[in-house]
């Protein structure tokens, strides 16, 4: 494999983005602008996967027929640098990001979002494999669905109805604040839950969370039910008091203690 600089810039290594089927001349100035920010993006988060340090890149020419546009680097000595770039980037786009990292995924849906008047193909040019690498036409990225996480917590509320889907019985629960919540449940704890409907209960539940933390409400599960008695709750709260009022501590908990009533309409 030869390592000779190519200074002729129709001999060095390019990538190729090309608008299928469009003159040049009719791809609005600010959709050419945004598509090659976001082609020169998915370059340099490839580059930096592949921890590479690539100069920046420049618009080395533009090709009639399809609206096409070659990207080069404006380091010629670091032309080989480049070209891994480019050939890695175009496998990028030929498998859709499957084998690719968050970033590069993020940045092919950038490219593939990118106002345009037609199809996009890529292609890596002037590179030294043998035979020559075909162009691509770009599809969509594999879309990839959110990480979600499982967590448990603690909800006070009331069995407001139970539910037989197929071969299960999930329990409606009517949680304190009025929000109600469907959670698929064992068996025994279905049972024992059925057992406490319309009363004041404790439920250990899990539920799958995004990556802000926002629950799932079609993943809830119900773990564990218990009774659970409110007065017990307010008599603690009325101790608590009592002890900060001795200790010179004054608090009004009247709104506290509102809105722990139960407000179960049914």
């Amino acid at each position: 494999m030869s390592t000779k600089r190519r200074s002729n810039l129709s001999d060095r290594p390019y990538f190729e983005v090309a608008v299928v089927g469009v003159d040049p001349h009719s791809v609005p100035a600010e959709q050419l602008a945004k598509l090659l920010l976001e082609v020169v993006g998915l370059l340099n988060a490839v580059a930096e996967e592949r921890n590479v340090d690539m100069a920046p890149v420049a618009l080395g020419a533009i090709r009639k027929g399809s609206a096409a546009y070659r990207l080069c680097s404006t380091e010629p000595t670091r032309d080989e640098t480049f070209e891994r770039v480019a050939v890695s980037t175009r496998v990028a786009v030929e498998k859709r990001g499957t084998e690719q990292g968050p970033r590069i995924r993020a940045q092919l849906k950038k490219v593939w979002e990118s106002p345009r008047p037609g199809a996009l193909r890529v292609a890596a040019g002037n590179t030294r494999r043998a035979p020559a690498l075909p162009p691509v036409l770009m599809a969509a990225p594999i879309a990839v669905k959110p990480r979600l996480v499982r967590s448990v917590t603690i909800l006070h509320g009331r069995v407001c109805g139970m539910e037989e889907v197929r071969a299960r019985i999930d329990v409606k629960v009517k949680v304190r604040g009025g929000k109600k919540l469907l959670m698929r449940a064992r068996e025994a704890v279905s049972l024992k839950a059925a057992d406490l409907f319309r009363r004041d209960a404790r439920i250990r539940a899990s539920v799958l969370r995004d990556s802000r933390g926002e629950p799932d409400d079609a993943t809830w599960q119900m773990e564990t039910i218990e009774p659970w008695q409110q007065g017990d709750f307010l008599k603690g709260v009325d101790a608590a008091r009592q002890k900060l009022r001795e200790a010179g501590v004054r608090i009004d908990l009247s709104s506290a203690l509102a809105s722990l009533r139960d407000d179960d309409d049914e």
